[in-house]
């Protein structure tokens, strides 16, 4: 199953959207999708919504067996990251997803990079999160982490939060420290 993952992730690098190569992998995922693991998913996923097929039944059942089974929590930092994501922007968001989306954040907040809270935080008010405990969770996050940040990755953080920002009503103001 990762083979299939990594075979399609290099035709997105090719900037190649083969149908028969994605037909072909929509079958198989079709035909039994819990036979694909954690990385597995998520690269499937990110690979399917950059060859623009966001809407694609495969890709659907891909996500929606892994947030069935419990999966998520099992998650890395950018798994979580590329999920939310993919979700986002085919904007397919429901309560199910985003109730086990924030449940394997609460359990992996460590495990988050700058990079993974930055695409986070541009997807969960795309997801209609309005959650303000997750976000300060991930600001808080964030800060403990800049001092290991590159100054472009604290940038693009910053640009996340600020654009943000005024969507979270119960999230008066961004922690100072990291407590």
């Amino acid at each position: 199953e990762q083979n299939l993952a990594n075979l399609a992730w290099a035709f997105v690098g090719l900037r190649r959207d083969d149908p028969s190569l994605f037909d072909t992998l929509s079958q198989v995922i079709l035909a039994d999708p819990s036979i694909f693991q954690q990385q597995s998913v998520a690269t499937l996923a990110v690979a399917l919504a950059r060859v623009g097929r966001a809407q694609s039944p495969a890709l659907w059942s891909l996500i929606g067996v892994a947030v069935r089974q419990g999966r998520l929590q099992g998650f890395g930092g950018q798994a979580l990251a590329n999920l939310s994501w993919v979700v986002a922007k085919a904007g397919n968001a429901d309560a199910g997803f985003l109730d086990a989306l924030t449940s394997a954040l609460r359990g992996n907040l460590t495990a988050l990079t700058v990079q993974d809270i930055a695409s986070i935080v541009w997807s969960l008010p795309k997801l209609g999160c309005e959650d303000g405990a997750i976000f300060r969770d991930l600001a808080r996050e964030a800060v403990s982490k800049v001092s290991q940040s590159s100054e472009q990755d604290i940038a693009v953080l910053a640009r996340v939060f600020a654009a943000r920002y005024n969507n979270l009503g119960s999230l008066r103001r961004l922690p100072r420290g990291t407590s």
